[in-house]
């Protein structure tokens, strides 16, 4: 009982770092972020502690807790992440580098976000 709430837990905290993830950069683009210097600010945390999380596993931590914790419930391990998963559960199969491409792409445009408009502040003040 107790691996399937923590199993439960991962699964939930990692819908919602992804949720968390992908309405900062909808956010930081807009330029709605900026205005919230505390969100921007963890909303940059968030995606450094995913890039370096990506860059040290090669894949998101919280993937490898969830595979884990599932063979320790005596489940079948996926062999696809969560993100795959995901996405492959509403628009089809989905190919892993496409994933990658994604999470590379969300990152990247939110980050282009926080820096245009701090830069643009800067150069407004």
């Amino acid at each position: 009982m107790l691996i399937k709430s923590l199993l439960f837990g991962v699964i939930a905290a990692h819908l919602f770092w992804v949720m968390t993830v992908s309405t900062g950069a909808i956010l930081a683009v807009s330029g709605w972020l900026h205005r919230a210097p505390k969100l921007q600010t963890g909303y940059v945390f968030l995606v450094l502690v995913t890039m370096i999380g990506d860059l040290v596993y090669r894949q998101c931590p919280l993937t490898l807790w969830e595979l884990r914790l599932r063979l320790l419930d005596g489940q079948v391990a996926p062999t696809q992440g969560f993100i795959e998963r995901l996405l492959g559960s509403v628009f089809g199969p989905v190919d892993p580098a496409t994933v990658t491409l994604v999470g590379v792409s969300v990152l990247s445009i939110g980050l282009a976000g926080v820096v245009f408009w701090n830069s643009w502040e800067l150069a407004h003040a």
